[in-house]
């Protein structure tokens, strides 16, 4: 009988970001709060003064965590473009002033063990709403330990020259795609490799940022 009236009275929406019902894929308090997180990014009160290139939706706290971690871990195409469409919608990245869409690559070992790369999977997404063309210019040159793991001077050990572009990419405007921006360490080397492969721009998207003791 349940599935009957899933059929009959399909469940209303959930927020792509807080997981509550939701008429809308994003709904007005989390709205409000990307809202609020852009003004602190952008009047410098978080004191990233090295990721002005880097955008992201909302700090790396619980909620976001928890939605973060579906993406990682459940292999959900659904949570992808559920955060695509808040990116979208947040208004917040120069899609006009992009010519290619890329991810921050897996290396092919833990992309064997988990089945898919979580920063791909959002940029695709991305990509189709945005009618981009999507394509892996990244590969990693060495498996590397999870920066989760590293202290912050070690984790920027550990991903320097672990990357390189697959092509020149003379002249091309690309939008970068990961899920959280922590030190900046990973989405830093990756954007370097794509500068020394000739790139015109480099704008970093993450879903979440972490912030610092203290910050908003």
């Amino acid at each position: 009988m349940k599935w009957l009236l899933e059929l009959l009275l399909p469940p209303r929406l959930r927020c792509a970001i807080c997981g509550e019902q939701s008429e809308v894929n994003v709904c007005a308090p989390c709205k409000a709060d990307m809202a609020a997180f852009q003004h602190l990014r952008t009047t410098g009160r978080l004191g990233y003064s090295s990721s002005a290139k880097t955008i992201a939706l909302l700090p790396y706290n619980g909620r976001v965590r928890k939605v973060i971690h579906r993406l990682k871990f459940s292999n959900s195409p659904s949570i992808a473009r559920a955060l695509a469409q808040a990116f979208a919608e947040a208004e917040v990245l120069p899609f006009a002033a992009v010519d290619l869409v890329t991810a921050v690559p897996m290396h092919r070992a833990r992309y064997l063990e988990r089945g898919y790369n979580q920063a791909e999977l959002l940029a695709r997404e991305l990509a189709t709403l945005q009618k981009l063309p999507f394509r892996q210019v990244l590969t990693r040159t060495r498996a590397t330990p999870p920066q989760n793991t590293l202290g912050r001077v070690a984790r920027a050990r550990n991903v320097a020259g672990a990357f390189a572009a697959r092509e020149d990419l003379t002249g091309r405007r690309i939008l970068l795609v990961d899920d959280v921006y922590t030190t900046g360490n990973t989405v830093s080397a990756c954007a370097e490799a794509l500068y020394q492969a000739k790139a015109q721009d480099v704008v970093i998207a993450v879903v979440a940022m972490s912030l610092a003791p203290g910050q908003v």
